[in-house]
């Protein structure tokens, strides 16, 4: 069979508005000088696969976007498939390539054929057209067909296909393994091709079937390997075509989930757990990090959890537990929020927004404001002026300082001193001390009853403004010195 050579018309999309002279200035004129500036007028290819170049460059300054497309991929291919030009690169040359590929036709006589490479300008400036020739012989020898991809595979269940023939009438049987590279992203519905001196020329079509692994690892990129062809013809025996590039587009989206929205816990120890775990497999490890907006009102362990590609979808557990703050809080009980953050070497995770996954805890306040007197019986003092004490404590810590008056109802036996204790927040649960001395009255009159009053608190804490102390008055002996 008489070999033939394929003409390839490349047709360019670009403005021509007239005749006249180049343009000089950076803006488009109505003028032959707007277009596409090429390299040269002819460029060669051959059908077994081989290549060659040509440039593109605007005569004018301005911003262009140029789509590349074949007409007829299966005889010859263009990459790439689009060029940017802006008003900084405008006369900056970008390289096209055309491939040849064999077409299986053999004609007679002109030994030729033509198809187009179009290219769209994005500009109005550019919107005619130029043709440019690209020759591809044929080299009537040993070679593969093979098409573009019909499309990506996708995880939820879509395949793709390619088409692949022989260039030349093999003397025997040509034999060719097909394979995947990672079989976890992708396989072959067959796993040979075979073509005979008959069917040469017939495409056949290699499926490729996407594999959902439930990993959120992006698009993976794999290769249906071809195999080097097994022949007694000599030409095809050996001959190694190329393989072909798969992706596998991901349908897995990284999340997690929080079992819980709110929680409870309390000051006396109580606590609350929830779990958590991924919605999708990660490629390398996942690290869980809760966070409480208040440490002093509940803490969360452990402080982390961490996923793997094993354990993934196997739920793990926080507990959130009640801090006692001893403070009678305003409404009584506090709320604070957990949450997360996640370090991994997975960007789809490490990347994740969290801002959903919050949980709303309170925590049950068990503390009550309270003014507490010592409980110990009537104290003693003397007409020798000895003193006694009676000391004072908060039940809980105040958010202000809590100023408690104190008097005596019968100064001429006994004093109190200060009239006035003021209880701060730092020494809330310590001893506050009232010291109470006996008065010398001069009067032999025994032993005299009399009492140390303590009146309502005054705060500018709510809750301990107005409170009455657990005891108003506690009771003293003055003893006569016997000396009256």
């Amino acid at each position: 069979m008489k070999s033939n050579n394929l003409y390839i018309i490349l047709v360019l999309l670009l403005s021509s508005c007239g005749d006249g002279g180049t343009a000089t200035s950076d803006e488009p004129t109505p003028d032959t000088a707007i277009g596409l500036s090429l390299s040269k007028e002819t460029a060669t290819t051959s059908s077994s696969g081989d290549s060659d170049t040509f440039t593109v460059k605007l005569k004018t300054k301005e911003s262009v976007s140029v789509s590349i497309s074949s007409s007829n991929p299966d005889a010859g291919t263009v990459n790439p498939t689009s060029l940017s030009f802006s008003e900084s690169n405008w006369n900056v040359t970008q390289t096209v390539t055309v491939t040849g590929l064999c077409d299986a036709v053999h004609t007679t006589g002109t030994n030729r054929t033509t198809y187009n490479v179009v290219l769209s300008p994005s500009s109005t400036n550019y919107s005619s057209t130029q043709a440019k020739t690209v020759i591809v012989s044929d080299s009537d020898k040993a070679a593969f067909n093979i098409s573009s991809m019909s499309g990506n595979v996708f995880e939820k269940g879509d395949n793709a296909t390619f088409n692949m023939r022989l260039c030349s009438q093999p003397t025997s049987d040509v034999s060719i393994g097909v394979s995947s590279s990672d079989t976890t992203e992708g396989t072959v519905l067959t796993n040979s091709l075979s073509f005979s001196a008959d069917n040469w020329s017939t495409a056949q079509t290699v499926t490729v079937f996407s594999v959902d692994d439930n990993l959120s690892d992006d698009d993976e990129t794999f290769s249906i390997v071809l195999a080097a062809a097994s022949s007694s013809d000599s030409n095809y025996n050996s001959l190694n075509p190329n393989d072909v590039t798969v992706i596998n587009k991901d349908n897995d989206t990284a999340n997690i989930t929080v079992s819980k929205t709110t929680l409870t816990t309390s000051e006396a120890g109580g606590a609350e757990s929830f779990t958590v775990v991924l919605d999708t497999g990660p490629e390398s490890d996942v690290t869980i990090i809760p966070t409480s907006s208040n440490i002093s009102w509940a803490t969360v362990a452990p402080s982390n959890l961490t996923f793997s590609s094993s354990n993934w979808d196997s739920a793990q557990t926080f507990t959130v537990t009640g801090v006692d703050d001893n403070v009678d809080n305003v409404g009584d009980n506090e709320t604070y929020k957990i949450t997360f953050s996640i370090t991994s070497l997975v960007n789809a995770y490490s990347s994740l927004s969290l801002d959903g996954k919050t949980i709303t805890g309170t925590n049950t306040d068990n503390d009550t404001a309270a003014i507490l007197i010592d409980n110990s019986s009537t104290k003693n003092v003397s007409e020798f002026l000895n003193s006694a004490y009676i000391t004072v404590t908060l039940a809980t810590i105040p958010t202000s300082n809590v100023i408690l008056p104190i008097s005596s109802d019968n100064t001429t036996q006994g004093t109190v001193s200060p009239a006035a204790l003021v209880i701060t927040p730092s020494n809330w649960n310590s001893p506050n001390t009232v010291t109470v001395t006996g008065v010398d009255d001069d009067i032999s009159d025994g032993t005299v009853i009399f009492n140390v009053k303590f009146a309502n608190s005054i705060s500018t804490d709510t809750k301990y403004d107005n409170v009455t102390p657990n005891k108003q008055s506690v009771p003293m002996k003055n003893i006569d010195d016997g000396n009256d």
